[in-house]
């Protein structure tokens, strides 16, 4: 708009290059964001103090794993996340209501990602390598048999977890030498 202001005021046709200039590489960089947006590949831990969330972005299309208490508090929804989606563009964006009495094994975009939130967590889970372990909801885990059973590169503490457990999963983790990110302290995390 000054460009054009100045080529108006000043009549000089350098002005209208500019602002022809200006206006091509901003229409450029809205297409390369619109392109960005169409083929976004990304899964997402989001810090959510006494909640669970993983988004997962293929696209323009979202999903949401949550637990039921934060799908319905649309107040925490939108200062924790809708921002971060708003930055990810128009997007289509499910709900899904993660059960608190069931463990999740998932592919997540290449990643092999086992969420472990109830229970006695891995016990009922076969033996197999992961990439990425998530604990929630305090729950009870064998760090030793962990690492013997899955190999994780990565553990993931939620905002599900009180403080206490978080550290003290934390040393364990060390003692067993398994990489860790306590997204309490470091926000949200992205998985691949």
């Amino acid at each position: 708009l000054f460009t054009v202001l100045a080529y108006v005021l000043l009549k000089r046709i350098a002005w209208l290059h500019t602002s022809l200039v200006c206006s091509i590489l901003l229409a450029g960089y809205n297409l390369w964001e619109k392109h960005e947006h169409q083929h976004q590949q990304q899964s997402i831990v989001y810090h959510i103090p006494g909640h669970r969330a993983l988004a997962v972005f293929n696209g323009t299309d979202a999903l949401l794993l949550c637990d039921s208490a934060l799908a319905a508090d649309a107040a925490a929804l939108r200062f924790h996340i809708r921002h971060h989606w708003w930055e990810r563009g128009e997007l289509q964006v499910r709900t899904l209501v993660v059960n608190d009495q069931t463990n999740y094994l998932l592919q997540l975009h290449g990643k092999k990602v086992l969420w472990l939130h109830h229970g006695k967590g891995h016990k009922h889970i076969p033996e197999q390598p992961v990439d990425v372990v998530i604990l929630s909801n305090n729950v009870w885990i064998d760090m030793p048999q962990l690492r013997k059973y899955f190999n994780p590169e990565q553990l993931i503490f939620d905002g599900s977890n009180r403080f206490r457990k978080i550290g003290f999963w934390k040393r364990e983790a060390q003692r067993v030498a398994l990489p860790f990110t306590d997204i309490t302290t470091t926000g949200a995390v992205v998985l691949n």
